[in-house]
């Protein structure tokens, strides 16, 4: 988690400031987790859908960023980071709730 909160930093710091190398760099630390064991919370299909679903917002910002465009990275950050809220929303109410049964 912290990973990943590093990596948010670096985006909204780049979007703030204008730089979208910062926003770039974020954006390959984000995309590099989904491939880590620790990333999987769940083997579940619903897990599996947030977690492309993720990937495809990075994705599009990565593109945004590269592109220099720093209102449709602005737009793409706010799509990932609804992307995350929904699967740890989720992750809170289904995957820690089965655990605790």
């Amino acid at each position: 988690m912290r990973q990943k909160m590093q990596a948010s930093n670096l985006i909204l710091e780049g979007l703030c400031m204008d730089d979208m190398k910062a926003v770039a760099t974020g954006t390959q630390t984000l995309l590099k987790m989904p491939s880590e064991a620790k990333w999987r919370g769940s083997n579940d299909m619903m897990y599996r859908r947030y977690s492309n679903e993720f990937v495809q917002a990075v994705e599009e910002l990565q593109k945004e960023a590269e592109e220099n465009d720093i209102d449709g990275a602005s737009m793409a950050w706010v799509n990932v980071t609804m992307k995350c809220m929904k699967c740890h929303k989720w992750l809170r109410n289904t995957v820690l709730a089965e655990s605790d049964e």
